[in-house]
């Protein structure tokens, strides 16, 4: 989950941006991926999530350079639904784009674990 969400901040933010990742230890569990990169609107948004919708690719000023399948977002959200969370994603053009995964507690690893 988290290599799809966070390679995709890596690659759609511009170049020596910053990605940051947070979480907090609570029940759910939350995990933040935030980037700096151009946003999307809800239809991009929406469009991200379907199998090969590639997201904000048609208005990425870097969009000839970027690869992909469309794939990542929607194998992340379907693997975090697996695990009884839930994927959500925060974004407003050009502010960059947080995506949120809560997990329930029992699927996170612990110290007991």
């Amino acid at each position: 989950m988290l290599i799809n969400i966070i390679g995709n901040a890596i690659k759609f933010g511009p170049e020596n941006s910053e990605v940051i990742v947070g979480f907090t230890d609570s029940d759910p569990v939350e995990i933040r991926v935030r980037d700096d990169g151009p946003g999307m609107t809800r239809r991009q948004i929406e469009r991200s999530m379907q199998p090969y919708g590639r997201g904000p690719m048609e208005s990425s000023r870097t969009a000839p350079s970027i690869g992909g399948t469309g794939l990542g977002l929607p194998i992340a959200r379907r693997l975090v639904d697996l695990h009884g969370g839930q994927l959500r994603i925060e974004s407003v053009p050009g502010t960059g784009t947080t995506v949120v995964v809560t997990l329930p507690r029992e699927r996170a690893i612990t110290d007991a674990a």
